[in-house]
């Protein structure tokens, strides 16, 4: 059984979240105020599969995720789900850019908030992703398409996207806001059809080896 955190400020949505899983046999719920120091003692004492979340500001996500931090030798990290009313496409490859791991719409039936959730815990497949590629052609692949970038800020964020630096970190490079970085993400994930950071690096890398093949030794 795996065993999520619940961070959630709604009474009405904590109750709903409780009640639906109560008959679940592959979901535990531990219900915690937002204190980085409590949720981290309760991480540090026991095995925790995940955590989910209501809507906070970028600084408070930030603490909930340093007070996530696994102990040493872990073989993960605990991942992070946001509990979102009425989640689309574009709110969902917004907050996978910036750093939740996966969005869990709650505007739906008891039915389907259950195995979202479940599905979040297993960790295997995201509970988002019938939002994500019913906007993207499910014929394409990473090996066949192309990134379409709009000018050489897309082409250099790509770049460092590819070699593992973070929004910030590029925001820095670019001199560009951290936000700003996001947002073009964002938008190049959407254009290009693609569903992640990994999916953009990894295409890059292909885009790259096709190159090298054309130019020949």
């Amino acid at each position: 059984m795996s065993t999520l955190v619940c961070v959630v400020d709604d009474d009405g949505l904590l109750a709903r979240v409780g009640e639906t899983l109560s008959n679940s046999s592959e979901v535990e719920i531990v219900p915690s105020d937002y204190d980085p120091t409590a949720i981290a003692e309760l991480v540090s004492s026991r095995h925790i599969d995940g955590c989910i979340f209501t809507p906070m500001s970028p600084d408070r996500f930030i603490g909930l995720r340093r007070s996530l931090a696994p102990a040493p030798g872990a073989a993960t990290g605990i991942r992070c789900g946001l509990l979102w009313k009425g989640a689309d496409a574009a709110l969902a490859y917004h907050k996978l850019a910036y750093g939740v791991d996966d969005v869990i719409e709650t505007a739906c039936s008891d039915d389907a908030l259950r195995c979202s959730l479940e599905k979040f815990a297993r960790g295997s497949e995201l509970a988002c992703e019938s939002l994500l590629v019913s906007t993207v052609d499910v014929s394409f692949s990473i090996v066949h398409g192309e990134i379409r970038c709009v000018d050489e800020i897309d082409e250099k964020i790509i770049r460092l996207v590819s070699v593992g630096f973070t929004d910030r970190e590029i925001g820095d490079i670019l001199h560009f806001s951290h936000q700003a970085i996001r947002n073009r993400i964002s938008h190049l994930l959407l254009r290009s059809g693609l569903r992640n950071r990994t999916q953009l690096a990894a295409r890059y890398t292909v885009e790259s080896i096709e190159r090298g093949k054309k130019l020949g030794p």
